[in-house]
C-alpha cells in the first residue's frame, strides 16, 4: 500500500510531559473534543423541538457566586471526610514530591484550566476547599489537604483528565452524601417486607385463598390455565392468554390483598378495547434467583405480594376503579417455558397496543420525579447553585437500574405513552389539576432532563457530557413527536450496546424489534439459537426494509476479531460482540433512493460509483484540528494538482478542504442558523466579490515558496490565511460552549477513531473519476483490509446527521466491504451506477 504517515508527535504523548503548560494545553484540547462530542449528541434536541433555533444562553457565567462558594463549603465541612475514607477503596494514587508552595500553585492552574474548559463546578469546589482551609483546624484541616494533595498526585501522576475526573467523583459524593442523610429514614421505611402474606384471587368463577408459599407456583405454574374469559375458546400454542391483574371490587379484610385475574386472547383484547396497563420494570434479584431454581423462594414471594400492594395502592389516586395492570411477575408463567417463550415475542405487540405504559424506577425517588416533571417545563438560564443542585438528581435518573437495562428500553419504545411510578410507589399520572404531562410523564420527565443538560453545560461540561452519549436518556427515544421513534439498525446497535442483558443473543432480539415496524402488528421473528445465525438474518431483515445501516457499521481495531473474516459477509460487524461495532453517524435524514435489490443468496444493491482508490495517505490525529493541518492538506492538493499537470484553482481548493475539514448535517445546520456561515465556493464569492482573488493570491504565495525554514514559513502564514477565509476556525455556539470549529470538529473525529482503535491517523485518499478521470480527495474511514485499487461507491440519497448531505458511501475490494464514506458529496458531474455484489 502506497501511504505517506503524517507527523504527530503530540498526539501520542498527551501526558508525558510534566511542563505545567503542555498539560494545561492538553486539557484545553480535550475540552474542544468534549464539547463537540456533547454538541453532536444534544443538537438534535435543539432543532427537532424548536425549528433551527438555538436557547438565548449569551451571558457571562457568574464566577464570583458567593453562594455557591459557601453551599460547597458547607458540603466540604460536612461530608469530605467521609468521601477521603470511602475514596480509598476507589483508587490508590502514588504521591508526588512536591513542596506546599509548588502544590498550591498547580492547584491555582488546575482551576484555572477547569475554568476555561467549562468545568465551572470543579473549579469552585477546589476554590471552597482553598478558602475552608484557611479557617479549618484539626481533622478538617488535615481532611481538606489530603483532598488538595490527591488532587495534584493525580495531576501529576496520571494526566490533566484523571486529575478532572477524580475532582468531579468527589463532587458528586459530596452531592450524593448531602441527600442521602436526608432520605435514610424514609428509605428504611418504605422496604418493608411482606413475608408470610396470603393473597385472595378470584379466577373465572372461583375464588381462591392462596397461601404464601403457593405463591410462585400459582402465578408461574399452570394453575391459572384457562379458556379465554372473553370468546371462550382454547388459546392457540402461538397465541397465549394475555394475563391481566385488577383489584377485586368486593371489600376485604384490612391488609389482605384480593385481587382478580383474567385471561384473553390478544385478538379479543384488540376486539373489545380492554383499557390495560402493562408495567415496565427491572427484576428484582429475588425474582431471578427464584425463576432460574424453579423452587419456592420466600424472598421472591415476598416481592410478588408487595408489588401487588405497591401497585394497587399507587393506582388508587391514579386510575379508576378496576384498572387491570399487565405485569410479568403476575401475567407471564415464568416455569412454563413454551408460553413464557411465546409471550417474550408478543411482547412489542402488547405494549404498542395500549394508550399507556406504567414504567417503575423503584430506585428514584419521590422527590426527584417531582422536581424532573417541574424543570422539565422551566425554560432560561440557571445558577451555579441551582445547576449544583441538579447534578445528583440528574446522574440518579439516568443511572438507575431502569436506564440501564434492555429489556425495559424496547417496551418503552412501542409504547405511545408512559407514566412513572416512583420507588414510594406513587404514579405520577397527571402534574396538576389542568392535567399537564397526563399519560405521558416518563416522556416528558426523560426528555426534559436531556434539555436542562444544555444550561448545566454551561457549568459542568465532564459532568453533561457523561449523561449524553448514545444510549443514554434512551437515545433520543423520548422525543415522540409522531408516536413511537424507529430507529435505524446502526442507530439501535449505539444504543442497544449500552445497555446491560444477560444472553447476547437477546441483543438481536431488541435490535429486530427497535428497527422493523413490522413486528409491532406480526411479533418478533424467532431468530436462531447461534448467535452469528441470528444476527446474519437481523441484518439481512433491515436491508430488505431499505435499512443500509448494516453495510455502514465499522469494525472497532480495538477489538480483536471485529473485521469478519472470510467465510462471514463482509457486513456482519457485531456478530460477536457490540462492543466491536462502531456507529458515530447519529440518526437517519433522508433514505436511500434505490432499495435493495436482494439479499439472499448473496446482497445485491446499484450504487453510484465514485471511482478507485489511487493513493492513501494520513493526517495525524492532533494535526487534524491544527493550521499544521491545513497546511499539510495544501501541499497534499498542490501534490496532487502537479501529478495531473494541472493548477490548483480556488474552486478545487475550497471543494477539497471542505470534504477534509468538513461540517457535519448537525454543524452546518447550527453554523448556517447562529453565524451564517456559508461553505459552497458559490455562495462564498457571492457574499465576498474578491474571495476568489484572494485564494488566488495565497496559493500563489504557497507554491512559491522556497524550500527551507523561510519557504515553511510562508506556506504556514498562507495556510493561516486560507484557514480564516474559510472560516475553519470561526467558533459557532457562543458561550454555549467551548471553541466548536470546523478544525476542532475534524480533530474530534480523529481522536474518536482512534480510541477505536485506528493507528496511522485520519486517511486521505485521492479517488479518480472513471469517467471524467478527475482525481478528487476524500476523507473516508478504511479498515485494515483497505487498499489501492479498491472501489468508492455512494447511495445516492442517504444521509445521517453526522455525515454530509448526499455524501454516505462504501468502499468495497474483491466484493468485500473494506470502509465506509460519510463526508463525500459528488465531486463532478458524471453519474454511472453499478450493481455490486457485497460478500
Amino acid at each position: 500500500m502506497d501511504t505517506v504517515h503524517g507527523q504527530d508527535n503530540n498526539d501520542n504523548n498527551d501526558n508525558s510531559d510534566n511542563d505545567i503548560d503542555s498539560d494545561l494545553s492538553t486539557t484545553m484540547d480535550s475540552a474542544e473534543d468534549s464539547a463537540a462530542d456533547h454538541e453532536s449528541t444534544m443538537q438534535d434536541i435543539i432543532y427537532d423541538s424548536d425549528g433551527n433555533e438555538l436557547p438565548d444562553v449569551e451571558g457571562d457565567v457568574n464566577h464570583s457566586s458567593d453562594e455557591a462558594l459557601e453551599y460547597l463549603k458547607g458540603l466540604i465541612r460536612d461530608h469530605l471526610m467521609t468521601a477521603m475514607e470511602d475514596d480509598q477503596a476507589l483508587k490508590h494514587f502514588v504521591e508526588q514530591p512536591a513542596d506546599d508552595k509548588a502544590r498550591e500553585f498547580m492547584i491555582q492552574m488546575i482551576i484555572i484550566a477547569l475554568e476555561a474548559d467549562h468545568d465551572i463546578m470543579l473549579a469552585y469546589l477546589l476554590k471552597a476547599a482553598l478558602e475552608a482551609r484557611e479557617t479549618a483546624t484539626g481533622d478538617l484541616l488535615e481532611t481538606i489537604d489530603e483532598f488538595l494533595r490527591r488532587t495534584y498526585d493525580v495531576f501529576e501522576g496520571v494526566g490533566a483528565i484523571e486529575s478532572r475526573d477524580y475532582v468531579q467523583s468527589v463532587l458528586e459524593y459530596l452531592l450524593r452524601k448531602e441527600e442521602s442523610d436526608s432520605e435514610a429514614t424514609a428509605s428504611a421505611v418504605s422496604s418493608t417486607p411482606e413475608t408470610g402474606s396470603s393473597i385472595t384471587v378470584s379466577f373465572g368463577d372461583e375464588m381462591l385463598t392462596v397461601a404464601f408459599h403457593d405463591i410462585l407456583n400459582f402465578f408461574w405454574g399452570t394453575k391459572f390455565n384457562s379458556k379465554c374469559h372473553h370468546c371462550h375458546e382454547d388459546f392457540a400454542k402461538n397465541e397465549p392468554p394475555i394475563r391481566t391483574i385488577t383489584k377485586h371490587e368486593v371489600s376485604s379484610i384490612q391488609g389482605e390483598v384480593h385481587i382478580r385475574v383474567i385471561n384473553r386472547h390478544l385478538s379479543c383484547v384488540k376486539t373489545i378495547g380492554v383499557f390495560f396497563v402493562p408495567v415496565s420494570h427491572v427484576w428484582d434479584d429475588s425474582i431471578r434467583r427464584a425463576n432460574v431454581s424453579g423452587v419456592h423462594e420466600e424472598a421472591a414471594a415476598s416481592t410478588l405480594v408487595k408489588t401487588l400492594k405497591d401497585l394497587f395502592i399507587g393506582a388508587e389516586e391514579s386510575y379508576s376503579p378496576g384498572v387491570e395492570f399487565w405485569h410479568d411477575y403476575f401475567s407471564v408463567p415464568q416455569w412454563v417455558p413454551a408460553t413464557k417463550h411465546c409471550l417474550l415475542l408478543h411482547i412489542p405487540a402488547i405494549y404498542h397496543l395500549v394508550d399507556e405504559i406504567l414504567v417503575h424506577m423503584s430506585d428514584v425517588p419521590s422527590s426527584h420525579v417531582w422536581l424532573l416533571l417541574i424543570w422539565s417545563r422551566v425554560q432560561g438560564e440557571i445558577t451555579l447553585v441551582q445547576a449544583l443542585q441538579k447534578v445528583h438528581i440528574f446522574r440518579c435518573l439516568c443511572e438507575s437500574e431502569w436506564m440501564k437495562r434492555m429489556w425495559v428500553t424496547l417496551e418503552y419504545a412501542q409504547s405511545k405513552a408512559a407514566c412513572v411510578m416512583d420507588k414510594s410507589a406513587y404514579i405520577h399520572r397527571t402534574l396538576d389539576a389542568n392535567g399537564l404531562f397526563a399519560r405521558d410523564t416518563f416522556s416528558q420527565l426523560v426528555s426534559g432532563t436531556h434539555n436542562q443538560l444544555l444550561s448545566v453545560f454551561r457549568y459542568a461540561k465532564t459532568f453533561a457530557k457523561s449523561l449524553s452519549l448514545p444510549g443514554d436518556f434512551l437515545g433520543g427515544l423520548a422525543n415522540r413527536t409522531d408516536g413511537p421513534r424507529q430507529l435505524c439498525l446502526g442507530e439501535a446497535v449505539e444504543m442497544i450496546a449500552k445497555k446491560d442483558c444477560f444472553l447476547f443473543r437477546d441483543r438481536f432480539i431488541a435490535i429486530q424489534i427497535l428497527t422493523d415496524k413490522q413486528v409491532i402488528e406480526n411479533n418478533v421473528r424467532a431468530l436462531p439459537l447461534e448467535e452469528v445465525e441470528a444476527c446474519e438474518q437481523v441484518w439481512k431483515n433491515a436491508l430488505m426494509n431499505n435499512d443500509y445501516s448494516p453495510l455502514l457499521l465499522q469494525p472497532q481495531e480495538r477489538v480483536v476479531g471485529s473485521n469478519p473474516t472470510m467465510g462471514l459477509p463482509s457486513f456482519l460487524v457485531g456478530c460477536h460482540t457490540f462492543d466491536g461495532a462502531d456507529w458515530t453517524l447519529g440518526d437517519l435524514r433522508s433514505s436511500p433512493k434505490r432499495p435493495i435489490i436482494s439479499i439472499d443468496p448473496i446482497v445485491q444493491l446499484e450504487l453510484d460509483v465514485v471511482g478507485l482508490i489511487e493513493r492513501i495517505d494520513y493526517m495525524g490525529v492532533q494535526d487534524s484540528g491544527e493550521i499544521a493541518g491545513v497546511d499539510w492538506a495544501i501541499q497534499y492538493l498542490f501534490s496532487a494538482a502537479a501529478a495531473e499537470e494541472i493548477p490548483l484553482s480556488p474552486e478545487k481548493l475550497v471543494d477539497s478542504m471542505n470534504r477534509v475539514f468538513p461540517f457535519d448535517m448537525i454543524h452546518q445546520q447550527a453554523a448556517r442558523v447562529l453565524v451564517n456561515m456559508v461553505f459552497k465556493f458559490e455562495e462564498c464569492q457571492e457574499r465576498d466579490n474578491n474571495f476568489q482573488t484572494r485564494l488566488k493570491e495565497q496559493l500563489e504565495i504557497y507554491g512559491a515558496a522556497s524550500v527551507g525554514e523561510e519557504g515553511s514559513l510562508q506556506r504556514r502564514n498562507a495556510a493561516e490565511e486560507i484557514s480564516k477565509a474559510l472560516e475553519l476556525e470561526r467558533h459557532i455556539l457562543g458561550e454555549i460552549s467551548d471553541q466548536i470549529t470546523r478544525l476542532t470538529r475534524s480533530r474530534h473525529v480523529a481522536r474518536r477513531r482512534k480510541e477505536r482503535g485506528v493507528e496511522l491517523g485520519e486517511a486521505i485518499c485521492q479517488v479518480r473519476c472513471l469517467t471524467c478521470r478527475c482525481v478528487t480527495l476524500f476523507r473516508l474511514d478504511l479498515r485494515d483490509t483497505a487498499d489501492l485499487g479498491h472501489k468508492v461507491f455512494r447511495i445516492p440519497g442517504l444521509s445521517y446527521s453526522e455525515g454530509v448531505e448526499n455524501g454516505i458511501g462504501l468502499v468495497v475490494g474483491d466484493g468485500r466491504i473494506t470502509g465506509r464514506m460519510f463526508y463525500g458529496p459528488p465531486a463532478c458531474d458524471c453519474r454511472f451506477s453499478e450493481i455490486v455484489e457485497i460478500n
